[in-house]
């Protein structure tokens, strides 16, 4: 096993002082701990006492796997979060110290949990605009609760720090009222397990006592990603006697919604280990220059870093970087709603011809809302792909619905119309409230063509144009389902009728879903062109829905959060526009910082190729030509503009750059707006090349 000089520097390095390791993706982070644990051992470090904890089980089965290989005598303990917090539960509630309540792994019980402590919390707040039938609303509520679980302060102090709207203030009384509850059920998530422990230690002195001054040797991975519970519980278990390991890289702090903090790997750390040791790893073995300098290029832009620059090893192959572009949207949606997706079909099939797999390609949206786009493109070119995470185009309400038109188009005995036909007319839903579907399918069965006095002898009180609407969506029902084909059909509901209404929607007001609704009609139209008969097209929505649970030899299509620590041949990040990356949600502050980590994470995961998917933009199209990093003014926070994040990269420049770069390289090259990156870049590879710093 052959390591660097910088990682001999860290595996052979005193064992008296706490150590800090920042280490760059690639950087063979993992494999030199291993060392440094092993050499501990060896040298006389007892093994019961060194500790070795990482963030999730399967880094921690990793670990205790790679590590069972270098047959060493003796095995540290090797825990990830949950596991040691459930152990120190298990132990304080033999004790009696801890009250005895049953780990709840169900998340809709938390969820239902959720839902029912902020409705009683908006109750007792009062008059607030906040729409409990939001799921976006539940979603960020769910989240103040986990992110208030990172800390032992009280929900008002938690608030405040996580920069909420001040119209979701009853938040805070939800979060009271969501423990208060929990504890008359005597129940804890995984997520209490932690909680629970330091909120009792920091109580009770003698309870400290018990888990203090036990061990050595802590040695923590991702070390940027621990918060202050964790924080907190590995300072009262070091005591006066153990030594603390951080290894990790700010850079790559990506769960500040987890009370994380870049931060911890070098003001705090200072401060809290003053007389540490510190070492670097970085070079990284993973991706080439082009794409070292890159990404480079990109976090270089956020002040809450540790000053330092990944450098690609010699012996790294090179890595492209290509740019894809979606097709123009035809009826103003987002650039990503593109339904055929033809740069990212094509790219793949490229990659698979020379010989690759499917499995070695991981696709990264930044939001799950990008993901049906790039199933439905998938599905339709024969491209197997798993759905490792965020929600299958199967569970959204448009596809239950065209599903359903297909089912009610098919017809037959066995079939439910009632239930079809009210799938289809509420999504969307024309202004009406679901308890009167039913009295709609009768109308439906039992008149020639629907008028509006038609429906509002169903729904008296409601204003007419809402009696014309439904009116008119319950006579293109019936006239889809009079057509001989899919064709036909879909063509009769979604050309004639439904994208007219989408468009009307839209020209009244701006709506994210509606657009999408409308992209999806379009994809959805195209699968039932290529369906000869209403069985072809049912099977083919079955497939769709079924898609994920293809063989391993598939595309991983992941959120950028849940491939960190992945490694893939080619990665791609679609939507790189702005509203996505960065990401834009209702009634939160955009931390570009963060956002800007968490796209450095997706586009250092690759080591032959990265694909960025984009929109067609002539204005990054003229920057990236005249090597630009600096997006135009008033193009920010528009979906039809490039990322800020992807100019920043100065690709183009990044490519010129690399392709000089050999070991005895030396001159000069024409400038660049990156010229100061660059050459700090080649001087760090002790090369006599330099770009010219005149712009």
């Amino acid at each position: 096993m052959d390591f660097s000089d910088e990682q001999l520097e860290f595996i052979g390095a005193p064992f008296d002082k706490s150590t800090l390791v920042i280490a760059p993706p690639g950087s063979g982070k993992s494999m030199t701990t291993r060392a440094r644990v092993a050499y501990m051992i060896m040298s006389g470090v007892p093994a019961e006492s060194i500790l070795v904890t990482m963030f999730n089980k399967p880094a921690a089965k990793e670990f205790r796997h790679d590590y069972n290989k270098l047959n060493v005598e003796g095995t540290p303990t090797i825990r990830h979060y949950h596991s040691l917090g459930y152990k120190l539960c298990e132990g304080f509630m033999k004790k009696g110290v801890l009250p005895t309540w049953k780990l709840e792994v169900r998340e809709f019980i938390w969820q239902k949990l959720a839902v029912d402590a902020l409705r009683k919390a908006i109750a007792e707040f009062g008059s607030t605009d906040i729409d409990i039938y939001d799921s976006s609303v539940i979603d960020s509520f769910t989240s103040f609760l986990d992110y208030c679980k990172s800390d032992t302060q009280p929900s008002s102090v938690m608030f405040e720090r996580l920069g909420l709207s001040s119209h979701l203030a009853p938040f805070k009384l939800g979060f009271d009222i969501f423990e208060q509850t929990r504890a008359h059920n005597q129940m804890r998530s995984f997520n209490d397990l932690l909680y629970d422990v330091v909120r009792l230690i920091k109580q009770d002195s003698r309870c400290s006592n018990l888990i203090a001054n036990r061990l050595d040797q802590i040695i923590i991975d991702e070390y940027q990603d621990i918060n202050p519970i964790v924080q907190d519980l590995f300072t009262i278990m070091a005591g006066e006697r153990a030594k603390t390991t951080g290894i990790g890289d700010d850079d790559q702090t990506i769960f500040e919604w987890r009370g994380s903090n870049p931060l911890v790997m070098s003001e705090h750390w200072d401060h809290k280990y003053p007389d540490s040791q510190k070492f670097t790893l970085k070079t990284t073995f993973r991706y080439g220059h082009s794409l070292a300098m890159a990404a480079n290029n990109c976090i270089f832009n956020n002040s809450k870093r540790a000053m330092k620059m990944c450098l690609s090893a010699p012996s790294t192959p090179k890595t492209e970087i290509n740019i894809g572009y979606y097709a123009p949207p035809s009826f103003g949606a987002e650039p990503y709603t593109d339904t055929k997706q033809v740069a990212l079909v094509d790219s793949i099939r490229m990659f698979i011809s020379e010989g690759n797999a499917y499995s070695d390609i991981a696709i990264l949206p930044r939001l799950y809302q990008v993901s049906p786009f790039i199933e439905l493109a998938l599905f339709r070119a024969g491209i197997p792909y798993q759905l490792s995470s965020g929600k299958s185009i199967s569970t959204l309400p448009a596809f239950s619905a065209f599903e359903a038109l297909a089912n009610l188009c098919k017809g037959g005995s066995e079939i439910d119309a009632a239930g079809l036909f009210s799938k289809v007319l509420m999504t969307p839903n024309p202004g009406v409230k679901t308890n009167v579907a039913t009295a709609f399918f009768d109308l439906f069965r039992n008149v020639q063509t629907a008028t509006p006095d038609d429906v509002k002898a169903v729904i008296p009180n409601t204003k007419p144009f809402i009696h014309k609407r439904v009116a008119n969506k319950i006579n293109a029902i019936k006239e889809s389902i009079e057509k001989a084909t899919p064709s036909e059909a879909f063509h009769a509901y979604i050309n004639d009728y439904l994208i007219e209404e989408l468009e009307k929607s839209l020209s009244q007001k701006q709506s994210r879903s509606t657009s999408h609704t409308m992209a999806l009609a379009h994809g959805f139209f195209d699968l039932a062109r290529q369906a000869p008969t209403f069985d072809n097209l049912l099977t083919s929505l079955e497939s769709l829905k079924a898609e994920s649970n293809k063989s391993n030899n598939a595309v991983r299509i992941m959120s950028q959060h849940m491939a960190k620590g992945i490694t893939v041949g080619m990665a791609v990040i679609p939507a790189c526009c702005e509203t996505i990356s960065p990401a834009t949600v209702s009634g939160k502050t955009t931390d570009i910082q963060a956002e800007r980590r968490l796209f450095y994470v997706a586009i250092t995961r690759p080591t032959k190729k990265l694909l960025l998917l984009l929109p067609k933009d002539k204005a990054y199209q003229k920057a990236y030509e005249k090597e630009s990093s600096q997006p135009p003014d008033g193009s920010l926070e528009e979906s039809e503009s490039t990322s800020r994040f992807v100019y920043e990269m100065n690709i183009k420049g990044s490519l010129r750059v690399a392709k000089e770069i050999h070991p005895d390289a030396a001159g000069h090259l024409p400038t660049t707006s990156s010229a100061k990156n660059f050459n700090q870049y080649l001087s760090s590879l002790n090369l006599f090349l330099r770009v010219k710093n005149d712009a």
